[in-house]
């Protein structure tokens, strides 16, 4: 019985996860920097490929609710969607 329920749980987190994370293509990612003239070696790259993701997923998730009336705005994906909160906080002043 607990195997039946810890598959049934991973099943659904798994669904959950598909369904609230859409993962970025290259050529996504790539536009993006090119857009916003943005340039790092590939250390550097797979760690803001990761916070650009990280930003979508959660723009994704809260234009969901302002769909759904749970928000009164939207959000959109800017130049500091691959910014960690610290370096947000120096750009913004």
């Amino acid at each position: 019985m607990k195997v039946y329920l810890f598959c049934i749980f991973v099943l659904i987190f798994l669904g959950f996860y598909t369904v609230s994370s859409v993962e970025i293509s290259d050529e996504e990612w790539t536009n993006f920097k090119e857009k916003f003239n943005k340039s790092y070696d590939e250390k550097e790259d797979l760690e803001r490929r990761e916070i650009y993701q990280k930003s979508k997923d959660k723009v994704l998730e809260h234009n969901k609710m302002y769909e759904e009336g749970k928000s009164s705005y939207n959000l959109e994906l800017n130049a500091f969607a691959d910014l960690k909160p610290r370096e947000k906080l120096r750009a913004l002043g």
